[in-house]
């Protein structure tokens, strides 16, 4: 038995370090922080494999469809019980049932520390309210021009929102994107698709077609202004491009990618940037990316 254990435990170191050789390689633009130690992030690495020493890439919405789940089955039992205590005479009542509700905890701070914030929007017409996205907290809300905050689903799969873009004719409609591919240090935290809400983020739902690995790290959208249907994604597996709400995607250029916007009034014209000081342009939407270099200059300068 133990030397099943101790087998078990080299195997597992292995795949640790295996996945740490994945993530160093995955992007040069990727150092490790000076207070950061290899055996740590090979430790981190660790923590979050399965039985087989993978991780799964969707594991956070796997356990957000498992808690509906349970929810699902306690309503279940508390009708169950409350129909008992009927036919026999009994008091009736909910049993008490294991739950992780947002209601049953009580804020206690601090209240002074920031976090990361990499992405704010604004409504366009009600300026006082206020969107903004936390790399590790989700996104927040305020109503009062910023005064005041408050998150808005705390159950959103991923909260690693690194980007967030607004329909350009609907308010309500907000597309955000997980993953934090613009860090370039070793603890970044990585996401798990692009999410959109129809109720000013009431609510949150994954594209069911950023669910790949193509998508752990979203690192800005940016949305025709003259059709909200196409969207670009500038993530690190590239850029990628949909013409139909994120229903698909297409993608246009295959090398990781920074920043993407479009012309605010020819939406024919968009430029995007990634490492290495590249910079790209696109003359029909994005469909298509040129490398956009400065032409050489009189006297031997470029």
């Amino acid at each position: 038995m133990f030397a099943s254990s101790a087998l078990s435990l080299v195997l597992l170191n292995a795949a640790a370090d295996s996945e740490w050789n994945r993530i160093g390689t995955q992007s040069k633009a990727f150092p490790l922080a000076a207070d950061q130690h290899v055996e740590e992030q090979k430790f981190r690495a660790l923590r979050m494999m399965d039985e087989n020493g993978q991780i799964p890439p969707d594991g956070l919405w796997l356990a957000l469809e498992h808690r509906r789940q349970m929810l699902a089955q306690s309503d279940r039992l508390a009708a169950l019980h409350d129909l008992s205590a009927n036919q026999h005479g009994s008091p009736s009542g909910t049993p008490k049932i294991a739950s992780i509700q947002t209601n049953g905890w009580t804020w206690l701070g601090p209240g002074n520390i920031g976090g990361r914030v990499r992405s704010i929007l604004i409504h366009p017409t009600l300026t006082n309210i206020l969107w903004c996205g936390s790399v590790s907290g989700g996104v927040w809300k305020s109503t009062n021009s910023g005064a005041s905050w408050l998150p808005l689903d705390d159950f959103m799969a991923n909260l690693a929102v690194a980007c967030m873009a607004m329909d350009p004719t609907n308010a309500d409609i907000i597309y955000a994107g997980t993953g934090e591919g613009a860090n370039p240090y070793a603890h970044a935290l990585r996401g798990a698709g692009i999410f959109k809400t129809s109720n000013a983020g009431a609510t949150w739902m994954r594209l069911s077609s950023t669910a790949s690995s193509s998508f752990q790290y979203v690192n800005r959208l940016a949305i025709d202004p003259n059709n909200s249907q196409v969207i670009l994604a500038a993530t690190r597996s590239g850029i990628f491009r949909s013409a139909d709400g994120g229903e698909t995607w297409n993608r246009s250029f295959a090398t990781d990618t920074l920043d993407v916007a479009f012309h605010p009034t020819d939406s024919a014209q968009c430029i995007a940037s990634g490492y290495n000081s590249r910079v790209l342009y696109s003359t029909n939407g994005g469909l298509n990316w040129s490398s956009a270099r400065a032409e050489r200059q009189p006297g031997g300068l470029s």
